[in-house]
């Protein structure tokens, strides 16, 4: 029914998937990377030669008598490639313990090197001029930011990346050890939701067009490509090499050509697969150093973008000594080490061992629950070739307690599209709503010119902006319906332009709300009942003044004196001139049009406040099919032990034969494919989302008989867990 993103997905093996599912994933977009600290420490005046590097916390202190504190920080490059353009870059903190006072504090580019585990107050390098920029604290917890554009285009270009340091822009203030004090998570608080950050949008130096090198060759026994293509039922993968179908998917995928040593596909017990029922696993033993698992070679085209691998894993090792890590190499090249700089998502959580046969090494280590890991691929493969490889390293000093090993499983590899694709189709039921008026403008009212310009009114005298209706300091429309003394009889008018949302149909509604009140001028405080056979119209017409609807009457001159709520279908079919169709005004603007009739024997003021107008379409449910099967359900998802109904969950059916369909859940948070699914065929049934940030996936899955044709089942529930 729909492609969520302009995606293409190769498909790097079916690895777990007894068929094939194209599974979207969350894609950060090439021109943007978020790094996360490979240095941090924090520096103390009164204790000069001690370091905390390996402390995890960063405090920055203003105080008294040689007591201020420091933070210093560092961040890899590596993945921007020279000569991007830096559009913005900012030095993000999470200040998890505030000061007492609000307090300023400078980041400064560093002049000189420095070690995490080396550096102290009587060794801090120098700082290469003024500061880059500063940051108010506040007195709350929260992330602290700042802008650190040109430094980071500095290094960029070439000059020496030391990273930056942090301190109070007035020192040796106070006598109280917290009072203005801030102390921020360092890189060595645990995972990544609170690590030292830098946000980097670039662009990228304009690519050459590639060659293929001799040696870089596409493995041409990859078979797990799939085709989107865009079909009436959604879009639908075409695999090379499809298994037989058979009426269960149980073709266990093969090995070939993934590089193994001593990885085995295996199929693990609940929770150690991400999407049933396999996964590549290696046991924590004693492998030495060449324990590797390697994937085909992918050719990245030439005008790719974004390009970002994902993959899911689950690891119980040995802690602080076995662990695993990922390298890539580029054309066949030499491998290279993935750097924290270049994870999206839930990079290394440690070190392995010093004993371990390359010795200590940033790695995944110890007990890491299944999660999805997203990380950049260097800008440099684009256009060419390139491999990735998982390396696990044990020592020879135990292991894990059972089960132990890494899981690793569904791989991709993902990157923006070079065209855009259609339009997307929106899933049956799916109601849309857009506020297109709101208040109209009256509580920005100015006295002296009565109306505000958005408002187009005629005469000029017969509309007025007038205080406290309903309530205080609120302007409202008051419209001198009949005459002004000395002038003759006229039918006045006021209206505003807006524009329609882009999803409006034939069958849309838009819903005006409004209070009016009526009064009439021989009595000021309008608290006598108003005898006015006046009418107040409302109607739609063109910028051109060509009316597509008839007039709907919104007040009347013997209506009660008090503010009264009404509400009416400005769409509404007994209204529409003909020839009106509001789909035909989708995406521009038309006039909402206020006019009173006098019938010439007294005035009539008419107050209206509190307008808004929200137009709605829900998309139809499509006409049955009785050579297809219908399935439906309510997808929810689980947060806080609680199911909660979410719109957007994709949700996926397919078949063993490669047929593929895929929706979204609607408003509430039920899907369906409406007479879209093969009969006679066992159909499974798939959803997922992410929610972040940062991004954690949830998913569910079900199988369905055989549905014989015309057949229609709404209770295929599903509830998303956490994996």
């Amino acid at each position: 029914m729909r492609t969520r993103r302009a995606l293409s997905i190769l498909l790097l093996s079916l690895m777990v998937l007894s068929s094939l599912i194209l599974v979207p994933v969350p894609v950060t977009r090439a021109d943007q990377v978020t790094l996360y600290a490979v240095q941090d420490s924090y520096v103390r005046q009164d204790r000069p030669n001690n370091n905390y590097g390996s402390i995890n916390r960063l405090i920055v202190r203003s105080r008294n008598r040689n007591r201020n504190r420091r933070a210093f920080l560092q961040f890899d490059l590596s993945s921007i490639p020279a000569g991007s353009t830096i559009n913005s870059a900012e030095l993000r903190l999470y200040m998890f313990d505030p000061p007492d006072y609000n307090r300023t504090y400078q980041v400064h580019r560093l002049a000189a090197g420095w070690t995490e585990g080396g550096i102290t107050w009587n060794n801090q390098p120098g700082v290469a001029g003024a500061a880059t920029d500063s940051a108010s604290s506040g007195t709350t917890a929260g992330w602290v930011v700042w802008d650190v554009t040109g430094d980071v285009q500095l290094f960029v270009n070439g000059t020496p990346n030391y990273g930056w340091r942090i301190r109070d822009s007035v020192e040796g203030q106070g006598s109280s050890w917290d009072a203005r004090q801030a102390r921020f998570r360092a890189r060595e608080y645990g995972g990544t939701a609170y690590d030292p950050r830098l946000v980097i949008d670039y662009t990228p130096p304009a690519t050459p067009t590639a060659t293929n090198t001799p040696t870089a060759t596409n493995t041409p026994t990859s078979t797990s490509t799939p085709t989107v293509t865009n079909t009436p039922g959604g879009p639908t993968p075409t695999p090379t090499n499809t298994p037989t179908p058979t009426d269960t998917p149980t073709p266990t995928p093969t090995a070939t050509p993934w590089g193994v040593d001593p990885f085995a596909l295996i199929e693990p017990g609940a929770g150690y697969y991400s999407s049933p029922n396999h996964a590549w696993w290696v046991d924590n033993a004693d492998h030495g150093l060449e324990t590797y698992l390697d994937s085909p070679t992918i050719s990245i085209p030439a005008g790719a973008t974004s390009p970002v691998l994902t993959f899911w894993h689950r690891m119980n090792t040995q802690d602080g000594r076995d662990g695993g890590f990922l390298k890539y190499r580029i054309d066949g090249g030499a491998w290279q080490d993935v750097t924290l700089g270049m994870f999206l998502q839930n990079g290394y959580t440690g070190w392995t061992g010093s004993t371990a046969p390359s010795g200590s090494h940033r790695a995944w280590e110890g007990n890491v629950p299944g999660q999805i890991v997203m990380v950049s691929v260097p800008s440099a493969a684009i256009g060419h070739d390139i491999q990735f490889r998982w390396q696990f390293e044990c020592d020879n000093s135990g292991a894990a307690v059972d089960p132990k090993g890494w899981w690793i499983d569904d791989v991709f590899l993902c990157m923006e599209a070079d065209v855009q694709p259609p339009t997307e189709p929106k899933p049956p039921g799916l109601k849309e709503c857009a506020q297109v008026l709101s208040n109209g403008g009256f509580e920005q009212v100015d006295p002296v010119t009565k109306w505000p310009l958005e408002w187009t009114g005629n005469p000029p005298d017969v509309y007025r902006a007038s205080p406290g209706y309903p309530l205080p300091s609120t302007f409202v429309m008051r419209f001198n319906a009949n005459t002004i003394p000395g002038w003759p009889t006229f039918h006045p008018w006021l209206y505003q332009d807006f524009t329609l949302p882009e999803f409006i149909t034939t069958t849309s509604t838009a819903t005006l709300n409004l209070y009016k009140r009526v009064c009439v001028p021989e009595d000021a405080s309008c608290s006598s009942s108003p005898g006015r056979s006046d009418p107040l119209y409302v109607m739609l017409k063109t910028t051109g003044g060509v009316d597509l609807t008839q007039p709907i009457t919104v007040a009347l001159g013997t209506d009660s004196n008090s503010y009264q709520h009404w509400s009416g279908d400005l769409f509404d079919s007994a209204t529409r001139l003909s020839g009106f169709d509001p789909k035909d005004y989708a995406n521009n603007t038309i006039r909402l049009y206020f006019q009173a009739n006098v019938d010439g024997t007294g005035d009539t003021w008419f107050f209206i406040d509190t307008l808004t107008c929200e137009t709605c379409t829900q998309q139809p449910i499509p006409t049955p099919d009785p050579t297809k099967v219908t399935v439906g359900g309510l997808a929810q998802v689980l947060l806080g032990g609680v199911p909660r109904n979410l719109q957007g969950i994709d949700v996926y059916a397919y078949t063993a034969d490669g047929e593929l369909f895929s929706t979204y859940t609607i408003q509430d948070s039920t899907y369906h494919f409406y007479w879209l699914l093969p009969p006679n065929k066992t159909i499974y049934i798939y959803a997922e989302t992410y929610i972040g940030p940062p991004y954690y996936r949830y998913w569910a899955q079900t199988t369905i008989a055989p549905m014989s044709p015309g057949e229609e089942r709404h209770d295929i529930d599903l509830l998303l867990l956490q994996g």
